[in-house]
């Protein structure tokens, strides 16, 4: 599920998804946190929340989901173990806003 540049300030709701596989929160620079009931979803293998304004993460947000991105987050400024997290650039994902208009491919 992509919710990417969403000006999202909190993602509390997306933890009633039990089936989900794949989140993108990225480029919600309000976003300050990850619901903690997240880590408990049994098929959660991927979360990128680049260029978001994270400061901190529980331990099990480190050791329960397998790929989670933060780059370009003040957790990756401020954790000196973070590398995992952080080093490579923010992804968009080939993702856009929905308010900028479509282009056919030619």
């Amino acid at each position: 599920m992509s919710l990417y540049d969403n000006d999202l300030s909190n993602a509390d709701a997306i933890a009633h998804l039990p089936m989900l596989w794949e989140l993108s929160v990225s480029k919600n620079p309000r976003l300050d946190s990850l619901p903690h009931d997240l880590t408990s979803l049994p098929a959660l293998t991927t979360v990128l929340a680049d260029l978001t304004n994270i400061s901190s993460l529980t331990d099990t947000w480190r050791t329960q989901v397998p790929a989670l991105s933060l780059a370009a987050t003040p957790f990756c400024s401020t954790t000196p173990d973070a590398a995992q997290f952080c080093d490579h650039p923010a992804q968009t994902q080939g993702m856009f806003p929905s308010h900028r208009l479509y282009r056919e491919f030619t």
